[in-house]
């Protein structure tokens, strides 16, 4: 038999060839021929150039870890070579082939391992090239694999790698890396925001000399100032979607989140950038962020124009006056002031650069000056109007430009004033938001202690920790807290705010009037005008806007706060270091304040004060406004006791005791959604107070109708005892030295579960007594005849247990069916259905007078289950769950004449207003203080 050969007739009728092995050399090479053969890209082949490409990736990442003759043939051949081919051709740049490209590099760059390799991949300039190539970016699939590329490249950036990306020729030097990507610092798309953040941190990190003086020179320095604008135009935005939440558009909680956390990370960006460590860098982004961010958003707003208050401190005490109106967007300032102290808040909360830090507490505690500016930020004409729209528009002079009548009020000490006016304002939400700035400057690790004594503001131990290590090592001993600022230079002390290397970049010598302080006078008083020279500064790039910052004096009796008494201060001999704790103190009297920010005020006071055994040393106004505040909790708790819930206060108040007692004493880092949480239930608190929910109708101890829905008075209670605890805990530990683990006595035996086991339910059977017979009817055409009876009342004694029996027990009015042979007006019988007793407001309709209304709300522990899971997630959900959680109901029972209607009507509210009594006996020792 003839063999059979090798051509034609061979190959058709002889065995197949063996399959080519997929990881194999034969492979990539048969991939490199595909490429070779499709060099012009069409709609024909563009599949197989994408499968190509793909599978290139593949086996280059198996062969990095497996056999090293895959790069050394993916080098000799020039594959790379082709990616860029393919790109140069302009319709390749949009589509398929362009995402296969740009994914394939990433993930050669991502993936391989060897040093050789990526020195192989940066070294030729094809990524450069690549980078540098217009794509069609309105793709967003294309952005994101672009953007990637990017970021995995900066990934790889050291010292050694950097050489490819950024090139001088001596003339012109390009870093296409860096400057495509910061030109998506504001895109639409978080996602890319991020890579870009990322990635310009990856850069900044390097440390080599020409590519920190790249990024900081025009035209690469312009992404600073757009970065700046953008910050400050989502702040903005914040400022809008919280003037929609008060306005009550319920979406607008929703997206509330995630604006603030978008601002909360652009300000940890900044901090990054700030930490790296390089000063040129820290000096310009300073300068961007006073000059558009800091100004416009959170200063300038705050010293907007503002309604006189007329009320004194006297009528504080009295009665709460209504809240006044703030000046909109579109007045003055950028954003609204609550805007600006919110923003405000997150920043203390996230940046801690020293710098940025203490002049923002010199500005808001020290009462520091609006700072001139001797040389003009160099802004591109592209982006003056957007900084027009955000509060600064920039131009080219060479002299400093006039300051406004805004900035010359500012060097007057407006902002420390305006500063401590939204904390003793009339305005909860804003007093709520102006003390959690107050609490973060405490909280700022940052914050410089010698500045914070000069405000007034060092907390009491760390008072005493400085003036004991003081004592013991000797003011001139190099140990001493003074001789360390001195030597390590810490910014922003009242020495080293004005050294080399301090807050404002000036000379280190002594300068005239420095900032010292005397026993009974005023911070503010001693700190003399500080004269800056021409020329002063030692470092050749220090920020432009704080060069001739000057600290000029503030009168020794700067305007009070609206709600303080000058008289009642200077009687008492108090200096301004009681400025801000008699500011504080007139706060706990505001009946919106939210409980967030009663614990905060709480902490602030408990931080400057102190306490210990003997309690803390407060002045006469400060205990008569403490003493005040905590009589009208009193008072608001005791009126609740006549409302529909005065049997779930007992529980709910031991429940919020050791709650209340953490948050007052241990501040746990605020997230951002604990931030908006504390937004809401201002808002909310004010909204309700603003609509007179403290005259609103309550059911009395005659157990008049009310209007309110359960949901509305279960929310005026829950505050109320909020409120009541926190400032009985406040009191106890200025007052008293120490917050008490436990609840109070009365409240100590107070638990859920001795309720339950007392809880009427239906179908339970019931002892004798007084039946009245009516008919109900629970669906159309299907009438019953029962009886209303009022069951579980506490023994009406006063033995030992008397007060534990009032505060666990559940009376009920119930409807009563009987049981089989059995008469119900005999007594005895099972329960149809129960209704709380406080709460029922029993009222005879006036149309039909043989009729009674009995209210039917939830008992008490559905709202004590309620608030908690409310407050875990957060104290603005409170409202909203309440209003969701709990439903109302409503009988109308028939009696056989009016007189037996008007007999139930009188039996319920007699048993109502007797209740009452025992449960204001049994709280007596708490209402009574």
């Amino acid at each position: 038999m003839a063999k059979r050969g090798h051509g034609f007739w061979g190959a058709l009728l002889g065995p197949p060839p063996p399959p080519v092995e997929r990881f194999s050399l034969e492979s990539l090479r048969g991939l490199h021929d595909v490429l070779q053969r499709n060099a012009n890209v069409t709609d024909a082949n563009r599949e197989t150039v994408v499968e190509a490409l793909r599978s290139i990736a593949e086996l280059m990442i198996w062969g990095d870890q497996h056999d090293a003759r895959f790069f050394d043939y993916f080098a000799e051949n020039n594959l790379l070579a082709h990616f860029t081919a393919f790109l140069v051709q302009r319709s390749n740049r949009q589509g398929d082939v362009a995402k296969q490209v740009l994914q394939t590099l990433s993930i050669l760059i991502q993936n391989i391992r060897s040093t050789t390799a990526i020195f192989y991949l940066f070294s030729n300039n094809h990524v450069n090239e690549i980078i540098a190539l217009r794509f069609d970016f309105e793709d967003d699939e294309v952005l994101g694999y672009y953007i990637n590329l990017l970021k995995t490249v900066s990934l790889k950036l050291n010292s050694s790698t950097v050489q490819f990306f950024y090139q001088d020729n001596g003339e012109h030097a390009a870093f296409p890396l860096y400057t495509e990507a910061v030109k998506f610092i504001n895109h639409r798309d978080g996602m890319v925001r991020a890579a870009v953040r990322t990635l310009t941190l990856n850069v900044y990190q390097i440390g080599d000399p020409a590519v920190q003086a790249f990024v900081v020179s025009q035209p690469a320095s312009n992404y600073f100032t757009e970065l700046a604008i953008f910050i400050a135009e989502q702040c903005q935005a914040l400022d809008r979607q919280l003037s929609s939440l008060e306005a009550g558009t319920s979406a607008a909680a929703f997206s509330l989140e995630s604006l603030l956390a978008e601002v909360e990370d652009l300000l940890s960006y900044c901090n990054d950038i700030l930490g790296t460590g390089e000063p040129h860098l820290a000096e310009l982004l300073l300068q961007r962020l006073l000059d558009l961010f800091a100004g416009p958003v959170l200063l300038w707003p705050l010293v907007a124009p503002w309604p006189a208050e007329a009320a004194d401190a006297a009528a504080r005490l009295s009665a709460d006056p209504p809240p006044v109106r703030l000046p909109g967007a579109g007045e003055r300032g950028h954003v609204r002031p609550l805007c600006a102290l919110y923003v405000l808040e997150r920043l203390l909360h996230v940046v801690t650069h020293p710098r940025l830090v203490s002049f923002l507490a010199a500005a808001m505690l020290l009462g520091a000056p609006l700072p001139e500016r001797r040389a003009a930020t160099q802004v591109p004409a592209a982006n003056r109007g957007r900084i027009d729209a955000v509060g600064t528009a920039d131009k080219a002079e060479s002299a400093p430009r006039p300051s406004s009548a805004l900035e010359t009020a500012a060097g007057l000490g407006r902002f420390r004033q305006a500063f401590m006016r939204h904390i003793g304002g009339r305005h909860a939400s804003l007093a709520a938001a102006a003390a959690r700035v107050l609490a973060g400057f405490l909280l700022n690790r940052a914050a410089d202690a010698d500045l914070l004594d000069a405000a007034g503001l060092l907390p009491h131990r760390r008072k005493k920790n400085r003036e004991l290590m003081e004592a013991l090592t000797g003011p001139g001993s190099p140990r001493s807290p003074r001789a360390h600022h001195a030597a390590t230079g810490s910014l922003g002390s009242r020495d080293s705010l004005f050294a080399d290397e301090g807050l404002l970049g000036l000379p280190a010598q002594p300068r005239p009037g420095r900032c010292t302080r005397s026993a009974g006078t005023s911070p503010h008083a001693s700190l003399e005008r500080v004269r800056t020279t021409e020329g002063a500064s030692g470092n050749g790039r220090l920020l432009a806007s704080l060069e001739r910052c000057e600290l000029h004096p503030i009168p020794d009796s700067p305007p009070s706060p609206p709600d303080s008494s000058s008289a009642a201060r200077a009687s008492d001999g108090g200096s301004g270091d009681a400025d801000w704790a008699d500011a504080l103190c007139m706060l706990l009297l505001l009946q919106a304040l939210p409980s967030t920010a009663l614990w905060g005020v709480g902490w602030i006071l408990l931080q400057l004060f102190g306490g210990g055994k003997a309690g803390a040393e407060l002045s006469a106004l400060q205990r008569e406004v403490l003493g005040a505040a905590a009589g009208r909790s009193r008072a608001e708790l005791a009126a609740e006791l006549g409302g529909a819930w005065g049997d779930a206060l007992p529980l709910l108040a031991a429940g919020e005791w050791r709650a209340g007692r953490a948050a007052l004493l241990t501040p746990a880092p605020q997230s951002t959604a604990t931030a908006v949480q504390a937004w809401m239930q201002a808002v909310q608190l004010q909204k309700a107070v603003a609509g007179g929910w403290g005259a609103a109708a309550r059911a009395d101890a005659a157990g008049t109708q009310t209007d309110q829905s359960s949901s509305a008075a279960a929310l005026r209670a829950h505050y109320a005892v909020q409120r009541f605890v926190a400032l009985t805990q406040l009191r106890q530990g200025l007052v008293g030295g120490d917050v008490a683990d436990a609840p109070p006595t009365p409240l100590a035996g107070v638990s859920e579960a001795a309720l339950r086991a007392r809880e009427l339910r239906e179908g339970a059977e019931l002892d004798p007594g007084p039946r009245l017979p009516c008919t109900v009817s629970f669906s159309r055409g299907q009438e019953r005849s029962v009886a209303l009876s009022v069951a579980g009342m506490p023994p009406s004694d006063l033995g030992s247990d008397a007060a534990l029996d009032a505060l666990a027990a559940a009376p009920a009015v119930v409807l009563v069916e009987a049981a089989e042979g059995i008469g119900i007006d005999l007594g005895g019988g099972s329960a149809l259905s129960v209704a709380p007793l406080l709460g029922a407001a029993a009222a005879v309709d006036a149309a039909h007078p043989r009729w009674l209304h009995v209210h039917v709300r939830p008992p008490a522990r559905g709202l004590v289950k309620t608030v908690r899971a409310a407050s875990a997630a957060g104290a603005g959900m409170v409202a909203a769950q309440l209003q969701r959680q709990l439903v109302d109901g409503h009988w109308v029972l028939s009696f056989p004449d009016a007189a037996a209607a008007q007999a139930a009507a009188v039996l319920v509210q007699d048993h109502a207003a007797r209740f009452q009594r025992q449960l204001a006996a049994a709280l007596a020792p708490l209402l009574q203080g």
